[in-house]
């Protein structure tokens, strides 16, 4: 994916650097398809657990109306870790084949493409379909 997205910025000479791809989802160039197996591992994984749902509208509302930031913010900090936690003993226990066949997932020819970003008469050198 990284030379498909570099061979993309430099036909259109665009100036780049790495922080673009580290975005794994719909706003990058590509990402690994929802029902896609790198998704369900992360599913399996994390137990469910993701991040951003902690960000719902009302708990951006909350802590803009909250005088004691400290408290959310430690809060969130918590939650974090919990997450990690979770993941980090999960992951122990899914069989490397597993995860080298949920890699292949970020193949540019597997990956879902952002059409808008990629030129039309962008041609994938490496043919990886």
């Amino acid at each position: 994916v990284l030379h498909e997205f570099i061979s993309i910025l430099e036909s259109e000479k665009v100036s780049w650097a790495l922080w673009p791809l580290k975005d794994r989802g719909e706003m990058a160039i590509c990402h690994a398809k929802k029902n896609g197996e790198w998704n369900k591992l992360c599913q399996v994984i994390s137990e469910n657990w993701v991040f951003w749902n902690l960000f719902t509208q009302d708990s951006i509302l909350s802590v803009q109306q909250e005088k004691d930031k400290y408290t959310y913010y430690r809060w969130l900090a918590n939650e974090s870790t919990k997450g990690w936690e979770i993941t980090r003993k999960n992951f122990q226990n899914i069989p490397f084949e597993a995860l080298l066949k949920a890699l292949d997932d970020f193949s540019f020819g597997n990956c879902e493409k952002n059409n808008k970003l990629i030129p039309k008469n962008f041609e994938n050198k490496n043919n990886d379909t």
